[in-house]
C-alpha cells in the first residue's frame, strides 16, 4: 500500500507511531523507551510498546493467516468426505460384483487373485476421478491463485502430493472390500442368487 509521512504538526489529532531500531533485543528496551518518552513530555503516555514483529503479526499477517487456517480446515473436511466417498463407492461396487466373484472362486480363482482383481478395478475408478480432478484443478487454478497470496497458479509438488495422497486413500479404501470379497464362500454366494 502506498504510504506518506507527514510531520505530526500537520497530521492532526490521533495516534502516533514511533519506530526505533535497536542494537540489542527490542523487548529489553521497552521500559527504557517508556521512561525516555515520559522524561521528555509527561503528558504523552505510550499505550502500546511492541516489537515490529508483533505489530506485523497483529496487523498484516492476521487476516491471511485466518483465511489460510480456514482454507486448511475446509480442505481437511473435503479430504475426509473424499475418503468416505471413495470407500463407499468401492465397497458398493464390490458388493454388486459378489456373484461374479463367487463364480470366479468356484472356477478356481485364489483369494489373492480376487483381491488383485478388486484392487485393480478399484484403482481404475480412483485414477479416473484423479484425472478429472487434475483437469479441473488446472482449469480453475488461476482463480485460486488470484485469491490466495503467495500461491502460484501451477505447483507440481502440491499437485503430485495430492495425487499420491488420494491414490493411497484409494488403495486403503479398496483393501477392505477386496479382503471381504476374497473371503466370499462360492456356494453361499451362488446359493443367494
Amino acid at each position: 500500500m502506498p504510504e506518506g509521512y507527514l510531520p505530526y504538526t500537520i497530521e492532526g489529532f490521533g495516534g502516533y507511531r514511533v519506530f526505533l531500531r535497536t542494537a540489542g533485543k527490542p523487548e529489553a528496551m521497552i521500559t527504557q523507551l517508556t521512561t525516555a518518552v515520559l522524561a521528555m513530555d509527561s503528558t504523552v503516555i505510550p499505550q502500546y510498546t511492541w516489537t515490529l514483529e508483533r505489530q506485523l503479526e497483529q496487523s498484516a499477517y492476521s487476516r491471511p493467516r485466518f483465511f489460510t487456517i480456514l482454507l486448511g480446515v475446509f480442505a481437511m473436511i473435503g479430504l475426509t468426505l473424499v475418503s468416505v466417498g471413495v470407500y463407499s463407492v468401492i465397497s458398493y461396487t464390490v458388493s454388486q460384483q459378489r456373484r461374479e466373484i463367487g463364480i470366479r472362486m468356484a472356477l478356481g480363482a485364489t483369494p489373492s487373485t480376487v483381491r488383485s482383481h478388486v484392487l485393480r478395478a478399484s484403482l481404475q475408478l480412483v485414477f479416473i476421478g484423479a484425472g478429472v480432478g487434475v483437469a479441473l484443478t488446472l482449469l480453475f487454478s488461476r482463480v485460486i491463485a488470484s485469491q490466495i497470496w503467495g500461491v502460484a497458479w501451477y505447483d507440481p509438488v502440491t499437485l503430485g502430493g495430492v495425487l499420491v495422497l488420494l491414490t493411497l486413500i484409494g488403495i486403503l479404501a479398496a483393501y477392505v472390500p477386496s479382503l471381504r470379497a476374497s473371503r466370499v464362500a462360492p456356494m453361499t454366494c451362488l446359493g443367494d442368487e
